[in-house]
């Protein structure tokens, strides 16, 4: 159960960030195309690029995380019989589920007082910030569960392989 609704948010938010991504790119054409044939960019492109590369970059936190696509090695782990290997993985994951666990919370709150006081990123034109800072806090969330997912497959003796059976985006 766990499993299967941790991988709809997490690629829900691998889609959301590809959207953002595919955003930044049209705009940037855009950008370009005004530039070479009216002379000006348009305002507002760089500062509304900040914000959405911060989405995109996020909401794909965890969708990497169930493909193990995040740079790893497991150089030390296999040098040691299975079960030490295993609390090792556990180990480990513990102390960044902990760590993602803070950033969540803190991350969500600065994203709430973002939200409260109307926070804006200045240039040509204002851009509200809260919708990047909420990115943040998802993303660790969605990162959480995925890590509290491989958390639970390594107590259980299950590889730390992706699920083949649930596809790919």
């Amino acid at each position: 159960m766990l499993a299967a609704i941790t991988h709809r948010l997490s690629r829900l938010g691998a889609h959301v960030g590809t959207c953002a991504l595919f955003l930044i790119m049209s705009t940037a054409t855009l950008d370009v195309v005004s530039r070479n044939f009216f002379g000006k960019s348009i305002p507002g492109i760089l500062e509304s690029a900040e914000v959405i590369l911060v989405i995109g970059v996020f909401l794909g936190m965890a969708y990497a995380q169930r493909l193990k696509a995040h740079v790893s090695t497991s150089l030390i782990v296999e040098l040691f019989p299975e079960n030490f290997g295993r609390f090792m993985r556990a180990t480990g994951l513990l102390v960044v589920i902990i760590y993602v666990a803070l950033a969540t919370w803190k991350t969500g709150e600065r994203a709430w007082h973002s939200f409260l006081t109307g926070e804006m990123r200045f240039g040509l034109i204002e851009i509200p910030q809260w919708p990047a800072r909420a990115a943040i806090a998802i993303g660790f969330a969605l990162l959480l569960l995925e890590l509290i997912r491989d958390l639970r497959r390594i107590l259980r003796g299950k590889h730390d392989a992706t699920d083949a059976s649930l596809g790919a985006i």
